[in-house]
């Protein structure tokens, strides 16, 4: 009984050594620990720190962007504006063209009929011209003066009765190229073809004419044909 006893007393002991040793060394672990987590209080807040001023330069980024795109915005609403003044310009400029464009259309449809009115005009005196009888003799003659134009009807009267032969052919342009050539005092067929509008042939017949007549001299190379008669004398001769 007795060493059962003193087995139970050095284990007792043991049992107590052993926490005690244990509480040593958790005596001795508790300011490393405490030195472990002072530690890692100051790593978390030297890494809150770091993300703080990461944070507060992105803020500031953020307002410099903020910054630029409100100039940006800016810019871009004086560019509407410009755009919106340029536009109505444009708007006003094609009005402008439009009725411009509508005028000379105007002016395009007068001129075209205008051209076809001159057209018809001069188709109708070619046939006029055309249609009149070139050679006149005799009854024909008592018979056209009665129908043929004013301009005729002014000449006739100042027509010489030595001219007025019934058998005698005379271009109906006759009387009327006796006037200008007298009047003007130019006896050339470059000029009767101008003035009135014929073939130099024709103009050649009539100044030859004029030569049986009396009226005006040969014809010479290069230089118009000398007048024998005034203009007064005729008309009175």
């Amino acid at each position: 009984m007795k060493s059962a006893k003193y087995s139970v007393f050095i284990l007792v002991l043991l049992a107590v050594f052993f926490s005690c040793e244990q509480k040593q060394e958790s005596v001795k672990k508790e300011p490393q620990q405490k030195q472990t987590k002072v530690e890692k209080k100051q790593e978390k807040r030297s890494e809150l720190e770091e993300k703080q001023t990461a944070l507060n330069q992105r803020l500031r980024e953020l307002e410099k962007r903020q910054e630029a795109l409100a100039q940006k915005e800016d810019s871009l609403e004086n560019q509407l504006a410009e755009m919106r003044e340029q536009e109505q310009q444009l708007l006003e400029r094609e009005e402008t063209l439009v009725q411009r464009e509508k005028s000379a259309q105007k002016r395009l449809t007068r001129a075209r009929w205008m051209l076809i009115a001159g057209i018809v005009l001069l188709f109708i005196a070619i046939i006029m011209f055309f249609s009149r009888p070139r050679k006149k003799t005799g009854e024909q003659k008592e018979e056209t003066q009665k129908v043929s134009p004013p301009e005729e009807e002014i000449v006739k009267p100042i027509q010489p009765e030595k001219e007025q032969t019934e058998e005698e052919e005379i271009d109906p342009l006759y009387h009327e190229a006796v006037e200008l050539v007298l009047k003007n005092q130019r006896a050339s067929a470059s000029f009767l073809q101008k003035e009135l509008k014929i073939g130099y042939g024709r103009a050649n017949e009539i100044l030859n004419k004029m030569e049986e007549r009396g009226l005006v001299g040969p014809s010479v190379p290069n230089k118009a044909r000398e007048l024998l008669v005034t203009w007064e004398e005729y008309r009175h001769g």
